[in-house]
């Protein structure tokens, strides 16, 4: 398992390589806080604050999540276009 520490590792290195491509496993418990979910449509919903998490492995999958979909459509340090996303 990467820590959200370890992630921010991860997509550094994508920037000073030639690695396009990062998919990140992530889970539905960074948007759930026991609220039904209605046909899959986890996508729609917002990041639980923080405090919220009742785990501190949903807290820290929602940070890993986070940084990896805000590194999306940057250029690294070669000028290649880093391509993000997140599994749920």
């Amino acid at each position: 398992m990467i820590t959200f520490a370890e992630m921010s590792v991860v997509i550094h290195a994508h920037f000073v390589t030639f690695v396009l491509l990062l998919v990140y496993t992530s889970t539905v418990n960074v948007v759930y806080a026991g609220q039904e979910i209605l046909d899959g449509r986890e996508l729609s919903l917002p990041y639980l604050d923080l405090g919220q998490h009742t785990d501190h492995y949903s807290k820290t999958k929602q940070i890993a999540e986070e940084m990896v979909l805000t590194a999306n459509a940057h250029i690294n340090e070669n000028g290649n276009l880093l391509h993000t996303t997140a599994l749920r």
